[in-house]
């Protein structure tokens, strides 16, 4: 009898985990562009967690990206005029800074999620990460290097984060402001 229940609950148990795994594999880009375009934007805690854990999975791969391409330059594979080759590497420099700023503001919005900041900084980090990878896209020595992060940077930013996260945050803020600045009203005293 014992045996029986003892089995059960492992297939329960082994029933949810598979459930939880299958509910991560769903929620996508894919996902994330549907939801932001709908009228319902209010994600749920597990949502907000998969979108952090995929914007988190995409700076990776920039970083990833942007450390290759820094090898490139310095290997001297890549042939640029000097001036060229300074103003690139420039750029791959803001790119280091901004996915340090990225990853540094991901960790502050898992730890204090109410927080308006750290997503304003985020977004940021994402949207010049966005506009460099393209530019990066459009020069023939770097594009076999970047690849589509680009495009898929610039659409986890725009319509996800922002519609999804952002703006949710932000009017959530002003309706506590409201909340807090409105005078209560006070009963007229009446006259005698």
């Amino acid at each position: 009898m014992m045996t029986r229940w003892m089995r059960s609950f492992i297939l329960a148990m082994i029933l949810v985990s598979f459930s939880s795994v299958s509910l991560a594999d769903e929620l996508t880009l894919q996902y994330f562009l549907t939801k932001a375009f709908s009228k319902e934007e209010d994600l749920s805690k597990i949502e907000n967690t998969e979108l952090l854990n995929h914007i988190e999975e995409v700076m990776g791969q920039a970083r990833q990206i942007n450390q290759r391409l820094i090898q490139e330059m310095f290997s001297g594979n890549t042939t640029l005029p000097f001036q060229e080759g300074q103003f690139w590497m420039s750029k791959f420099k803001e790119d280091e800074a901004s996915i340090g700023t990225g990853f540094q503001q991901l960790k502050l919005m898992k730890e204090r999620p109410l927080l308006f900041a750290p997503p304003a900084l985020l977004y940021k980090s994402l949207r010049d990460l966005a506009s460099n990878f393209n530019a990066y896209n459009n020069t023939s020595h770097f594009s076999s290097f970047v690849g589509d992060i680009g495009p898929e940077l610039e659409l986890w930013a725009d319509p996800v984060f922002l519609r999804l996260f952002l703006l949710p945050l932000l009017s959530s803020k002003d309706k506590e402001t409201e909340v807090k600045s409105s005078p209560k009203e006070k009963k007229p005293n009446p006259k005698k």
